[in-house]
Order: structure tokens, then C-alpha cells, then sequence
């Protein structure tokens, strides 16, 4: 009885001493980080021009249907 007794005590210290080392060290909530890289990306005009502008750079976050480069006819 004695035995079961400490070993529940034991556990409750250890779990309340998990609980406030996660509150004083992870304050905030835990957001993934990491990049996405594509190696190969084929752009193909419908005829043949010159670029007269590119409006992203390498890096830039890029929307669908949002204009990446201008080619001057």
C-alpha cells in the first residue's frame, strides 16, 4: 500500500513538473517550419518574344493566375 502510494506521488511530481517546464519554455504554440523547393520549372510562352519584365524573383511567394513575366511583341 505504501509502495503504490509513493509511486502515485512520484508520478504526480513528475507530471506537474512537466506541466510548468512546458509553460515557462513553450510559451508559444509550436508552428512547422520548412521550404519547398522545386528544382525544374518549365515556362512556355504561346509566341515567341523577348521578356520585357519579370515581376517575381527567385524566393517569392506566387498566387495563381498572377502575372510572372511580360514579354514584349
Amino acid at each position: 500500500m505504501k509502495k503504490r502510494l509513493l509511486i502515485v506521488i512520484i508520478l504526480l511530481l513528475i507530471i506537474g513538473i512537466a506541466l510548468i517546464a512546458k509553460t515557462k519554455f513553450f510559451k508559444n504554440d509550436f508552428r512547422y517550419a520548412g521550404t519547398l523547393e522545386a528544382t525544374k520549372v518549365d515556362l512556355s510562352a504561346r509566341l515567341s518574344a523577348v521578356i520585357d519584365r519579370m515581376d517575381v524573383r527567385e524566393g517569392d511567394h506566387v498566387k495563381a493566375k498572377q502575372l510572372v513575366v511580360a514579354l514584349s511583341c
